[in-house]
């Protein structure tokens, strides 16, 4: 089929221009967001118009969380793949398909020259004395394109779709896999081979420590999994590049003078906080996303459940599995009358702390940020000095899975409903960690 060049004045995108202010009519205060020219095809308007609030000082709150989704809604728009969207489209043979390219590649934001190059090729374009554009990644798209090959933008949403993973979980697997796209050139990952990810191994070493590159190999080798069962790649090519890498050294256990100190500083701070998670041993989300209704003093236990309420959700590591009934020791209960009383009184399904991380669906954050300034380790590592607590007091580990949820390698499903312990079993153990 013959194309004939082109040559014309395409508009490039513009940084966002935003405002707070009153709209004639309406009541409060909005934020207008000016969409660049290149995306108001793609977003179908020339600005983004969003209540902030009833007054100045609610919008000028509201105002930085409602940027954000904003510019994620014109990231989305300017990261639309022109060429996958013009084979839906239309099919390469027909006339119309360079027609309909060039509208998609003009509404994603690209320039005439990358359009040129791509379609004519470099030294075309350089005949005609028109400007040539680097254009590697949207040549690896139309490649992949024709050969029906899906990008990892497309891998993640069909995997998310399929698995329901947590906001931190997907936001790990944007992270690692556009690492790999951006060292690879190309957002087409299923055409890469052995070779290539030996290669991108050595340069994650010579960045990062072996446990920090065994845990990126580990989920990019998860992912070729799925995508080796979903039709995209025929072989795993992560598969044995951990297998040489050094293991984590055991951390030492934290000396009993500084848990000593720890627990003072708690008191000092009263940090409620720090108290749960040491006579429960449960992880900081667990504690983090507590609402008042899920500590019952009554009974003296602390549910923790998946919940989803005003927009925020709270859901465990283990999901549905992790959901649990922890009783209270007589340590934690005297430590909830001096520093949380409101416990006794309030039922609500309110969440007791505001400390919530909305992009990664993640809670105590600045809880967990703190932490290590304030007491010389990490939260992770006050749970892991519960679980070594009661395995060193020969808890069995079915009691000990109960209440922390800490699984046992080998530990079966099967026999682990047939031996759950009882509350009152439970409520002997937590007493250990008094």
């Amino acid at each position: 089929m013959s194309v004939v060049l082109k040559v014309g004045c395409w508009n490039h995108p513009l940084e966002p221009v935003t405002k707070l202010t009153q709209i004639k009519g309406r009541a409060g205060y909005y934020l207008i967001v000016a969409v660049p020219r290149a995306l108001r095809g793609a977003i179908k308007s020339s600005k983004i118009v969003k209540k902030a609030g009833n007054t100045r000082a609610e919008a000028l709150r509201n105002r930085p969380e409602l940027l954000l989704q904003i510019e994620q809604r014109l990231r989305e728009a300017a990261s639309v793949d022109p060429i996958g969207k013009t084979f839906k489209q239309v099919r390469p043979d027909e006339p119309a398909f360079f027609d309909e390219l060039e509208r998609n590649m003009r509404a994603a934001g690209h320039s005439e020259a990358e359009y040129n190059t791509l379609v004519y090729g470099a030294e075309a374009v350089r005949e005609q004395g028109l400007e040539v554009a680097e254009v590697p990644a949207l040549e690896a798209r139309l490649k992949a394109a024709e050969k029906g090959i899906s990008s990892y933008l497309q891998w993640m949403e069909r995997r998310r779709v399929e698995e329901l993973p947590a906001a931190s979980t997907y936001a790990n697997w944007k992270s690692r896999l556009k690492l790999l796209s951006e060292w690879l050139g190309s957002e087409y990952l299923g055409g890469m081979t052995k070779q290539q990810a030996v290669q991108y191994k050595a340069v994650l070493l010579q960045k990062s420590a072996h446990q920090s590159v065994r845990t990126s190999i580990n989920c990019l080798k998860a992912f070729w999994n799925w995508a080796r069962d979903n039709g995209e790649v025929t072989v795993n090519i992560w598969e044995g590049l951990t297998r040489k890498l050094a293991t984590s050294e055991k951390k030492e256990a934290i000396p009993l003078e500084q848990m000593q100190a720890a627990r003072d500083k708690a008191d000092e701070l009263n940090d409620i906080q720090f108290w749960i998670q040491i006579t429960q041993g449960c992880r900081k989300s667990g504690h983090g996303g507590l609402r008042w209704c899920d500590i019952d003093t009554n009974r003296r236990t602390i549910s923790y459940v998946n919940w989803e309420a005003d927009g925020r959700v709270r859901r465990l590591k283990g999901k549905a599995k992790d959901e649990r009934v922890v009783p209270i020791n007589k340590l934690l209960m005297s430590k909830l009358e001096l520093m949380l009383p409101e416990a006794f009184t309030n039922n609500s399904t309110d969440w007791i702390w505001d400390d919530y991380k909305t992009a990664l669906e993640s809670w105590a954050v600045r809880w967990a940020e703190r932490f290590t300034d304030r007491y010389g380790f990490s939260s992770h590592n006050l749970r892991s000095y519960v679980v070594t607590r009661l395995m060193n007091e020969r808890v069995s580990p079915f009691v000990l899975y109960e209440i922390t949820r800490h699984s046992i390698p080998g530990m079966s499903e099967v026999v682990s409903g047939y031996v759950r312990p009882t509350t009152d079993e439970l409520r002997s153990v937590v007493e250990i960690l008094g």
